[in-house]
């Protein structure tokens, strides 16, 4: 996690770019003009770049602050969004408002921090505090806002629901100053950004892996992180803002309104064997010979799953001993023995050892469709874009 600066930095430098005067901000915020100067270049100092041109006419947002300035407004907004869906819980100050002004960058920071259990002692520890104090430090917002965010459990303190919601945006506030920073050190000619992507289990095409290979190449200093996860995870992650997109096959629930898919190629499976399998003997096998074999099967609530229920019935009383996502162990299992199993075409076509298997086509089989899901009001950084153009390229020429 970052080093979120001072909210009232952030605050200061806000209202300066809304009116473009440290002596009308000092009044707007209330706070005076030489701790509005002060709040200012410790913010430049934070970040590294000059965010305001001074003039006799006014203080006029840099190139740097422009980019700055969008992504503060954005992570104000989800900030005062998250205060609000607490309501009638939490309190208002004078103005209507809820009490950003009470708030630290400290406690935002410690309510994600402690939202999971298991990394919360190595999150204090990169915040320079102990574990009691991250914890000490999350209950003093929740005091702020008058609102139970925290509870105990068998796994040590969880959210509370409402805590849990908070704590997304929250995350996707963060977020914001994140990109903020490293928008910034694009436009100073250092791509040193964090690129992070959601892979669906079997979605690793050659075309995915030859767009990350060509971001590294371009950007060495980039740091490309990738997850992989069964769909509900990946979408989980990817709504709290752990991943900035999700790569693999499109299945958007109803449910999920805040998120949205680009489709990008289709994909269709097909039944896999060892070459010299008994099967490879048989012009056009049916059902009841591919019965007549053991499968591996694929996870439950996977697509492949799904398509071997529906296309074969395959229900309790078929055969199976292994069930596995993993190409790898599938290809491993499958060539030691006749057990049989499916794939993706583009899985079967990218790999260099397909000529140890047979393939038996599925007819009459809608094709999958593969693509990007992203969070609906997501703003994607240069580095974003240029990964997102290098995988639409890759894809349309496989």
């Amino acid at each position: 996690m970052i080093a979120l600066p001072n909210l009232r930095h952030l605050k200061a430098f806000q209202a300066v770019a809304r009116l473009g005067s440290v002596g009308q901000a000092s009044a707007s915020i209330n706070i005076s003009q030489p701790a509005v100067t002060q709040a200012i270049a410790k913010l430049e100092y934070q970040i590294g770049a000059p965010v305001f041109d001074r003039r006799p006419t006014g203080s006029y947002p840099t190139e740097f602050g422009k980019i700055l300035l969008r992504r503060v407004d954005r992570f104000f907004s989800m900030i005062e969004d998250g205060f609000s869906s607490l309501y009638p819980s939490a309190p208002e100050n004078d103005q209507g408002h809820t009490p950003i002004g009470l708030v630290t960058s400290t406690q935002i920071r410690s309510l994600v921090a402690t939202a999971d259990a298991t990394t919360a002692a190595q999150s204090a520890s990169a915040m320079g505090i102990s574990e009691t104090a991250l914890y000490r430090s999350a209950r003093e917002l929740e005091h702020i806002l008058n609102c139970r965010l925290f509870q105990a459990s068998a796994d040590g303190i969880v959210n509370t629901p409402a805590g849990a919601e908070l704590t997304r945006k929250v995350g996707l506030a963060i977020r914001e100053i994140e990109c903020a920073l490293e928008e910034v050190d694009i436009a100073k000619g250092r791509a040193a950004a964090r690129l992070s992507i959601g892979v669906l289990p079997m979605s690793a095409t050659s075309a995915f892996s030859s767009a990350v290979g060509d971001l590294t190449r371009r950007h060495p200093n980039i740091q490309i992180r990738i997850k992989e996860g069964n769909y509900l995870a990946m979408l989980n992650c990817l709504r709290l803002g752990q991943v900035d997109m999700n790569f693999g096959l499109l299945r958007r629930p109803d449910w999920a309104n805040d998120v949205v898919e680009e489709p990008l190629c289709g994909d269709t499976f097909c039944v896999i064997t060892r070459r010299g399998h008994p099967l490879k003997d048989i012009a056009n096998p049916t059902f009841r010979d591919f019965m007549k074999y053991e499968w591996i099967m694929p996870a439950p609530g996977t697509a492949r799953r799904r398509i071997l229920e529906e296309f074969f019935d395959v229900g309790p009383r078929t055969s199976y001993a292994i069930e596995t996502s993993s190409p790898a162990v599938i290809r491993s299992l499958l060539s030691t023995s006749d057990r049989i199993s499916i794939l993706s075409r583009q899985e079967i076509d990218n790999d260099d050892r397909r000529d140890r298997f047979s393939i038996f086509p599925l007819r009459s089989q809608r094709p999958s469709v593969k693509g990007i899901t992203t969070r609906a009001n997501w703003i994607p950084t240069p580095i974003h874009l240029e990964f997102l153009e290098l995988l639409r390229t890759h894809l349309a020429r496989s």
